[in-house]
């Protein structure tokens, strides 16, 4: 199998990008975010602590993040886009640690680039929408300063990553998705 990793600021379009190619090249997506907030509204006691963290805007230990992780690549059949991990070089490592046991490769490696004031902008409007409570502006900020400190740094691991702008319009960002994978479609590489 196959994984597409997502390099990107907090609100910089992993969602929709991660959808985009879902829905256009054939790929599952994986949100750890999204499997953190589930194990949030299953009330789980891992939901309970992550709760706690993600309202402060504070990150999921490692070791919770990838056994939740690891429970979900159990059950995957497919190639996929994961978003949200690895923010910082520890997680990277173990990373390809967890997926070569199950004998997955990271093909494609993107990092969205946006300005912080476009993708706060697009956080505070998603959180009108969506009433997630880990989105507002002070949390936005904490989350924001943790990229720069420990995720950004990761294009240092990932020399060979593929980079996205994603301060237009989103018919400028899927024509940069497709000319990204055009190449692959045409090679049989998806």
């Amino acid at each position: 199998m196959n994984c597409i990793v997502l390099i990107a600021a907090p609100a910089a379009g992993k969602g929709t990008i991660s959808k985009y190619i879902s829905d256009n090249y054939n790929f599952d997506h994986i949100s750890t975010g999204d499997l953190l907030r589930e194990e949030v509204s299953l009330g789980t006691d891992i939901g309970i602590q992550i709760e706690k963290l993600l309202s402060r805007g504070e990150l999921v230990s490692d070791e919770i993040v990838f056994k939740v992780l690891e429970r979900k690549l159990g059950s995957i059949d497919k190639d996929f886009i994961l978003d949200g991990i690895p923010r910082n070089f520890s997680q990277a490592e173990s990373l390809d640690e967890v997926l070569s046991k199950y004998d997955i490769k990271i093909t494609k490696k993107i990092f969205i680039d946006i300005d912080k004031e476009i993708a706060m902008s697009r956080m505070i409007e998603r959180s009108k929408k969506e009433s997630r409570n880990d989105d507002n502006v002070e949390a936005y900020n904490n989350r924001y300063k943790v990229f720069e400190e420990n995720t950004l740094p990761l294009l240092n691991y990932y020399t060979d990553f593929n980079k996205i702008d994603n301060n237009g319009t989103l018919e400028h960002l899927y024509e940069q998705l497709d000319e990204l994978f055009k190449g692959d479609e045409k090679n049989g590489d998806l």
